[in-house]
């Protein structure tokens, strides 16, 4: 039975068709050097159209709390650099199910279906795009934004920014973007 989210165009394509993925080994230190600048672009974009790019009165630059983004980038590193331990030690694992008889041969069949039904999903768009809506919801939800000390930085005189990023709500109950272009 094929998975139902199955698509053809995939990450792991997209990656080895830019070259990031070599066709021999996982292509670990380009995907690094490729993905944690790209990770920072929408932080950038976002300092960039707030205008907090560059020191102004009142506001603080991007890079004046770079500890928030060096973690960032650290942990954009580790995940990626993870990805071949892991590997590893699933492969090492999944044929410790049936030595152990922890599977029975009878379900056999069955393990090695899901199995591929899960690499068919980890393949596909759908979970890219769901893992996109989740963000973008995250992002928008003005609690998290308002509430957060990581970004006391963005307090201009009293009271939050009236032009706080990423669908965040100002003290009226405005968001950047309708304080920008209107209701």
């Amino acid at each position: 039975m094929a998975c139902p989210w199955s698509a053809t165009i995939s990450l792991y394509r997209l990656q080895r068709g830019i070259g990031l993925i070599p066709a021999k080994g996982p292509g670990i230190v380009r995907r690094a050097v490729f993905w944690s600048p790209f990770a920072l672009l929408p932080i950038a974009g976002w300092a960039y159209y707030a205008g907090r790019v560059l020191p102004q009165a009142g506001n603080e630059a991007l890079l004046a709390h770079f500890g928030i983004h060096v973690r960032f980038l650290i942990a954009v590193l580790l995940l990626i650099f993870a990805e071949a331990p892991a590997q590893g030690v699933f492969m090492r694992l999944l044929p410790y199910f049936v030595r152990s008889e922890l599977m029975p041969e009878s379900e056999l069949p069955r393990f090695r279906s899901a199995l591929t039904d899960a690499a068919r999903l980890r393949n596909a768009t759908f979970p890219w795009m769901a893992i996109l809506a989740v963000v973008i919801a995250v992002m928008t939800v003005s609690d998290v934004v308002h509430h957060s000390h990581k970004i006391i930085w963005a307090v201009d005189g009293e009271g939050i920014s009236q032009q706080l990023g990423f669908g965040a709500r100002n003290d009226c109950g405005e968001s950047g973007l309708e304080r920008h272009v209107g209701k």
